[in-house]
């Protein structure tokens, strides 16, 4: 009879293969992060998907080309806006507009990110005068 010591270690190869595979795909898991800077070209890519706007997609692809050429974009962010755009180029607004939905709401806080949420001023709250609604019994 085997103890339940034996028993883990037999199986304690079959357990490592399994977590690394896990590893291996969720390592890969998650949309490109983009610089802080091209946030907004993000913004943009998204309004000109969901609008089914191909001049404001242009736009974005000209931004990407010139940041991409003065090595301002990585290669891997630049690949990932680009795929987006040739999506809507190609006419499938609706997947383009999804991936770009998936890229920016994939992004991960920085922290400058979180310092600025932080510091933001709130709009002081208005609220009404309580009114003394009893009649006077007198």
């Amino acid at each position: 009879m085997r103890t339940v010591t034996e028993t883990s270690w037999r199986c304690f190869p079959v357990r490592l293969v399994y977590l690394v595979t896990l590893l291996a795909i969720c390592s890969g898991c998650g949309e490109t992060q983009m610089a802080p800077e091209h946030r907004e070209l993000i913004l943009r890519l998204s309004t000109a998907t969901s609008t089914e706007d191909p001049a404001n997609l242009k736009v974005v692809e000209d931004e990407v080309n010139r940041l991409s050429t003065a090595s301002e974009m990585t290669p891997e962010q630049a690949r990932s806006i680009m795929a987006i755009v040739s999506l809507a180029k190609q006419g499938d607004w609706e997947s383009a507009r999804d991936r770009a939905y998936a890229l920016r709401d994939g992004q991960k806080p920085t922290a400058q990110d979180i310092e600025a949420v932080a510091a933001r001023k709130l709009p002081d709250v208005v609220r009404p005068q309580k009114k003394n609604h009893r009649k006077n019994s007198g």
